[in-house]
């Protein structure tokens, strides 16, 4: 479990520097000032190029302690860059709001000045980054690092049961879906496609479960069936899962073709939800024979997959994408405390809030660092040990038994 905290923590770090190097703020932050911006450019190339690294380097620093520390040196370069984008988007709009609201000489003086004095640091740590990626990235042949290394798990476990009452900040996301389940779409097809895309961790799978077991839903659908797909996609064990969960009846059919014939009668004429969890095929004509049987469902049927991948998605046909973001501050807070403190009277560990408030922050919003780091310190009541763990990668913790 602690490396699954480690990937979705650095996962975290990638999505959200990439998103900052391509914002509003430092583009024009580079086009305004002239500066190079083929540094940012060579920036995020040289961090694609380690964030394709990632998935084996996850999988072999369990093993390896050189990987381990090739791990940290590049968490610190993406804090490193992160910090400087930061100032940048800062600096940005503190420049903007001087020049639109600063009246007098003086201080379009002191604000050119400061301004000018930032912008000679930025190209330079920069440059610095740059080497320290590249040194980095070099490193993966005397490492043995793949590139492009899918870190799937071995088994997917079932999706457990779910109480609503015990997640945290998704009241707006299952608004969203269930609202987009309820609507009549208005394209040709009977079947339209929900893809809720998110990095691991994130909280697609429980997203789902929320929407899955809403009142409205069950009510709206004729048919409703989950299937826990994961990396293998095996169309006839997919195929058989579905019909199974549908009719509740084991199958002894060995044919796919007769399998699919069943499964076609079965739904004919029948409103039909559908969710496919934790996809990774991305195979146009694999996806399309999943779905040829389903084609005899009533109209207003529809499909749900949870997926990294926004390829996946697309392969779908009539789908719409719902990007799942982390949650906030306060309801990662909320999260830790019901799994540490068992929601009980939070005053009776006053001492242990800050210092929790402190170690949420760097899940990132990832209800899964918030969960696993919850389940390793719900039994430890001392502020030193909350303390070291603050003070630590959350990747090296190793969660007891």
């Amino acid at each position: 479990m602690a490396e699954l905290v480690g990937e979705a923590f650095l996962s975290s770090l990638f999505q959200t520097i990439f998103e900052r190097i391509t914002s509003p703020e430092v583009v024009d932050f580079f086009w305004g000032r002239k500066l190079n911006d083929e540094l940012l450019k060579q920036m995020e190339i040289s961090l694609l190029s380690a964030n394709a690294l990632l998935n084996d380097a996850e999988k072999k620093q369990i093993i390896d302690p050189d990987v381990k520390c090739w791990l940290e040196e590049l968490k610190e370069v993406i804090l490193e860059a992160e910090e400087l984008l930061d100032e940048i988007k800062t600096e940005d709009l503190r420049c903007k709001l001087d020049g639109e609201y600063g009246s007098s000489m003086s201080k379009r003086l002191r604000k050119t000045y400061s301004c000018a004095t930032f912008e000679k640091t930025v190209e330079r740590r920069i440059v610095e980054i740059l080497e320290r990626l590249k040194f980095i990235v070099e490193q993966k042949d005397l490492l043995g690092l793949e590139v492009g290394v899918r870190n799937t798990p071995l088994q997917r476990l079932p999706a457990p049961l779910l109480e609503e009452s015990s997640i945290c900040g998704r009241d707006y996301d299952k608004e969203c879906i269930v609202k987009l389940l309820l609507s009549n779409d208005i394209s040709d097809n009977k079947i339209s496609v929900i893809s809720i895309v998110g990095m691991g961790g994130i909280g697609k799978t429980t997203l789902a479960q929320l929407v899955f077991d809403d009142s409205q839903v069950r009510e709206h659908f004729d048919i409703k069936a989950w299937i826990t797909v994961s990396d293998d996609f095996d169309i006839f064990k997919i195929t058989k899962e579905m019909f199974q969960s549908v009719t509740s009846q084991n199958c002894n059919t060995e044919d796919l073709y007769q399998l699919q014939v069943k499964l076609k009668w079965t739904l004919m004429g029948k409103k039909f939800l559908f969710v496919y969890d934790d996809v990774w095929n991305e195979d146009y004509d694999l996806w399309d024979v999943v779905k040829s049987p389903l084609e005899s469902g009533a109209p207003g049927s529809k499909i749900i997959l949870t997926t990294r991948s926004e390829i996946v998605a697309l392969n779908m046909g009539n789908c719409q994408t719902y990007m799942l973001q982390a949650i906030s501050d306060e309801d990662c807070w909320r999260l830790f405390a019901k799994h540490v403190f068992y929601d009980v009277n939070l005053d009776a560990h006053s001492d242990l809030q800050g210092i929790g408030r402190e170690i949420v922050q760097k899940c990132k919003g990832l209800p899964l660092a918030i969960k696993s780091l919850a389940g390793h310190l719900r039994s430890v009541r001392n502020p030193e040990e909350w303390r070291s763990i603050l003070n630590n990668d959350i990747w090296e913790l190793q969660l007891r038994e």
